[in-house]
Order: C-alpha cells, then structure tokens, then sequence
C-alpha cells in the first residue's frame, strides 16, 4: 500500500462526502424542525403531508456545481497514476469528459430517490406510532376531558392524567431504540423515545445515503480517470490496491494486488457511470457477498464484475499501474476511524510545501501535492477551499 496515495484518495472522498451531507442534511433539517412544530401541536394530518412533500430536489440542483469540481479532482487523481495530473488527457486537453456530468447526475438521482424515501418511510412510520398511542390516550381518557377547554384533567386525588405533548428537553436525546423495534413495541412509547427514533431516522438515513453516495462517485470517476489515461498511453494491464491494516474487509485483501484487463474494466465502469436504474446498476456494478468464495482465477473475477472499486459501500481500494510493488499489511488499532493524512514523509519523498507555496498551486496541482505526500498540514480545510 502506498499511504501517501491512498491518504490522497481520502482527501477526495471526505470532501465529497462533506459537500454531499451539507447538502442534505440542511433539507432533512428543516424537515425534521417543522415536523416536530406539527406533532407539538397534535396536528398529524400537518406531520404526514410534509414528510410527502420532502424533497431533495432544490439540495440537489444548488450543489451539483461543487459536486462537478470534486469530480473532476476524483477523475484526475485516478489519471495521475500514470504522469503528473499536468499531462493527463483532461488537462492538456482542456476538457472535462462529460463521464463527470453524468456521475453528478447519478448521484443526484440516488438522493432524490433512494434517500427521500428512507426518510419518509421511516419518518412516517414513527409519526403513525405516535398518532396511534395519541387516539388511544384519547379514547381511554375522555372522560377526564374538560369539554371547555380540551385539556386532561386530574381523574382522582392520586392520580393526575396528562396528555403527554410531543416536545423535547435541551439536551441531546439518546437513541436506545431502532425504528423497526419501536414499530413492534408492546409498551406505550414516551414522547422522547419517538422524538428521539425520529431524529435519529431522518438525520441518520441522510448521513447514511450521503456518505455511501460520496464514496461510489469518487471512487468510480477515479477509477474511470485511471482506466480512461491507461488506454490512451496504451496500458493494457492495472492491478487493485487496498488498503491493507486492521479494518480490511476480506474482500479487498483478497483482491489485492490482482490484475486485470484494462478495455474490459474500462467499458464496465463507463456503463456503470451512466446508468439511472438501481437495478441496470447492481447487474453492471455488482458487489461481492462478503462471505463469497475469491480465490478464482482473475479472469473469472473480471467477468463476475469484481475488477473495479468500489467494492462495498466505504471502499478503500484504488487501481495503480502493474509495476507499482505491493506494501505489506499494515497493523492499525481497531477502533480508528478512516484514516487521517498527516503530513509525515517516506523515505525519498520531497519536504512538505509551505502553506503559502501549497495556496499558490491551481486545483489541479494541489491534488498532485496531495497525491505525492507533500501537501500542508490543514489539507482538507484547503482542498475544500480550492473546491468553493
């Protein structure tokens, strides 16, 4: 494993899915805020029509302009591999290959569809539970209604009965529940719990989908950027790098290393970038069963469709040039996070750039520094930055 390459490739992809979570979790926001105004007043009709309403659409549209830079940077990474990003075909060639237009759009599409309705089924879901424990405390206590002004009343000496209104304290409420288990519980649910299983439904699905939207749109256009520059200079082979430490899924270890067929990958990551219809895309872009069976010769594996990252949503792979010496398996506590680039140099690598010398660089350039190790510290806050 190269770190200093595969740090970069993070770079890119945190940002991605930064400029894609900002985006969504500003609507999902303003959806969950006026959702819980509606159920603080028992207005449950309200609550359904805008959880029906929600949309992603204007999100979208206002973010596909950054989303298009951080892009094109993923693709020229991936082309990088094989010559300084100043002569690669995009730049030398002054155009941006309208594979990046289309990834957009495709991310787009998979927000619009695949998150919006997550957030609505789930978000309805909790809101009907709610509603059903409201009828049945209303139906149960009528009788201590006080017909004048529509509050509970105190139904004996000892017992005080109260509508318990859907609000929450100032502090952060803690998830002990799932959506699904809430939906199967025997027990009346307080207005905390499913207040609290509702922010964690919406806000959750919208992380969830952004992060996973992030990663395959960057590692495609980067493997795309890779395979399109290897074709053009004539590259007929490419092998996968993971990265290899204690997170490692089995997959990628397996696939480590492997080479393949450059024309085969390229046409099947070409395809895949363009197509709209989930299901046209698990058939061109498929994802090994974690527990399935690798230790296949690389032919098979390039017809099954398991040449290309990503391989699993949070896939760290890239594809570098044959002749690039595979590192051994790194040892990495368990528990880390993704990992963070620092500005620590292997042996023969050329001293950190100052961060005036770093700002002075185009986009472009900046994503070579990265790519070499050579980049400031504080490089996320500058990449996203140059992306602005």
């Amino acid at each position: 494993m190269n770190r200093p390459l595969h740090q970069a490739y993070n770079a890119i992809e945190d940002t991605m899915q930064a400029a894609v979570r900002a985006a969504v979790d500003t609507r999902a926001q303003k959806l969950l805020d006026a959702v819980r105004k509606a159920l603080a007043s028992d207005d449950f009709k309200e609550a359904h029509d805008l959880v029906n309403r929600f949309t992603l659409g204007p999100a979208v549209e206002a973010s596909k302009t950054k989303w298009r830079q951080l892009g094109i940077s993923a693709l020229l990474f991936g082309a990088s591999r094989h010559k300084p990003v100043a002569e690669t075909g995009p730049v030398k060639g002054k155009k941006v290959p309208a594979i990046v237009d289309l990834a957009v759009t495709q991310l787009g599409n998979m927000l619009k569809h695949n998150c919006e309705l997550r957030i609505r089924a789930a978000a309805l879901l909790l809101i009907g539970t709610w509603e059903d424990q409201h009828t049945k405390f209303v139906a149960l206590h009528k009788q201590d209604r006080d017909p004048a002004t529509g509050e509970f009343v105190s139904s004996g000496a000892s017992d005080q009965v109260t509508s318990e209104k859907f609000a929450w304290g100032s502090g952060d409420l803690i998830v002990t529940k799932s959506v699904q288990s809430i939906a199967k519980a025997d027990d009346d649910l307080t207005a905390d719990e499913i207040g609290a299983a509702l922010a964690a439904a919406v806000m959750g699905n919208a992380k969830m989908v952004s992060d996973i939207g992030g990663n395959l749109i960057t590692s495609r256009l980067a493997s795309y950027g890779f395979l399109a520059e290897a074709r053009a200079d004539g590259v007929t082979t490419y092998r996968i790098s993971a990265v290899l430490d204690d997170r490692t899924c089995p997959v990628c270890e397996s696939l480590d290393g492997t080479e393949f067929e450059v024309d085969k990958a390229f046409a099947r990551v070409e395809a895949a970038l363009g197509m709209d219809d989930p299901d046209d895309l698990k058939v061109a872009a498929p994802w090994p069963d974690k527990d399935e069976d690798l230790a296949i010769s690389p032919e098979e594996l390039q017809a099954a469709g398991y040449d290309a990252p990503p391989f699993h949503p949070g896939c760290r792979c890239i594809l570098v040039p044959v002749e690039d010496k595979p590192a051994e398996k790194e040892s990495t506590p368990t528990t880390a996070p993704k990992d963070e680039f620092t500005d620590e140099a292997a042996p023969e690598i050329a001293p950190v750039l100052s961060t005036a010398d770093f700002m002075t660089l185009s986009y472009a350039e900046k994503i070579s520094a990265i790519a070499e190790g050579i980049a400031p510290e504080g490089w996320q806050a500058l990449l996203a930055g140059a992306a602005g």
